[in-house]
């Protein structure tokens, strides 16, 4: 029965390898797309804002210009969508350290601290829609 709940680990083990790496790659499309929030302008138009790019009517994708200045709702997001791929990855790399080595001690209380971080970042991107430049396509 010993070699039975053994497996089961490594299945585990591997599963949130593979849930990880899939937040991850989630988590940098949603950053870099254009789409994050798409809205109507005045004239009707439909724009694509992201946390670092956008898209204007029959342009394609662009960096914001480097003199605009966000609000506090916006750097938050961009803060958001920058630190939670970092936390993953910080938990990946420590799930990678035990398949390599083996267990150390607290290995488990920190790389739920880093998902806690992770989810609490992404969630954070979130606050993009409470920017203070989209307020008009709200009302």
């Amino acid at each position: 029965m010993c070699g039975l709940s053994q497996a089961w680990a490594v299945c585990c083990r591997w599963l949130v390898l593979l849930i990880t790496i899939c937040g991850i790659v989630l988590s940098l499309l949603a950053g870099s797309s254009c789409y994050f929030m798409q809205f109507l302008d005045e004239n009707g138009n439909i724009n694509g804002s992201g946390m670092f790019r956008y898209k204007a009517p029959g342009e394609s994708c662009q960096k914001y210009d480097e003199n605009r200045v966000y609000d506090g709702a916006e750097n938050t997001a961009r803060f958001g969508a920058v630190a939670a791929p970092l936390a993953a990855a910080g938990a990946l790399t420590l799930i990678l350290i035990e398949f390599a080595c083996c267990r150390f001690p607290c290995s488990r209380v920190l790389m739920s601290l880093l998902y806690v971080a992770a989810f609490t970042s992404q969630a954070l991107t979130f606050l993009l829609f409470f920017s203070g430049t989209y307020w008009y396509v709200l009302s």
